[in-house]
């Protein structure tokens, strides 16, 4: 058989690439002061921020890359945001000439954890392969019905037969 082409060389990076699971890097730096941790895909960003969690998606007609900001309402506007589950996985920025700007050894972690969104109740975001999911953890005799969301870029919201929660955008 004859050597792979360039493009199916890159075709089977991009699927190896996309079959890793989901990371969290931990910001020490090399983004906004504001961002605890971050995600990237071939197609999405994501920022996780103690007030809100912003996922940014690719170029839509008007050429501009759309975010879609989620918040809780009423929810703990600082609630402390840690890594769980270290991958092993490092990064490494060497941004300009100066030394002190490079950033070696960044963390990535499996998940993150957001201790107290509200009062006895922690959420936690993971990646199920490539998809992001979160989940609230509800202290025994806490009301889950405190938890609400909004969503800030959203177009329409509804349920797939599943329950689901489906986002349209622009």
């Amino acid at each position: 058989a004859p050597p792979p082409t360039k493009a199916e060389s890159a075709a089977r990076v991009a699927e190896k690439l996309g079959q890793m699971p989901m990371t969290f890097e931990q910001n020490l730096g090399q983004t906004d002061h504001r961002v605890k941790f971050t995600a990237r895909g071939q197609d999405y960003g994501l920022f996780l921020t103690p007030r809100e969690t912003v996922l940014t998606l690719p170029a839509g007609q008007n050429k501009r890359p759309l975010a879609l900001r989620m918040q809780l309402v009423g929810g703990n506007p600082n609630p402390a945001v840690t890594g769980v589950e270290r991958t092993g996985t490092v990064s490494n920025y060497y941004l300009g000439t100066d030394p002190s700007k490079f950033r070696t050894g960044v963390p990535h972690f499996a998940k993150v954890k957001y201790d107290q969104v509200y009062p006895g109740i922690d959420a936690v975001y993971y990646g199920q392969g490539r998809m992001l999911e979160y989940d609230f953890i509800v202290a025994p005799g806490v009301d889950p019905q405190v938890i609400q969301m909004t969503f800030k870029g959203a177009r329409k919201l509804s349920l797939d037969d599943n329950g689901d929660l489906i986002i349209q955008t622009k």
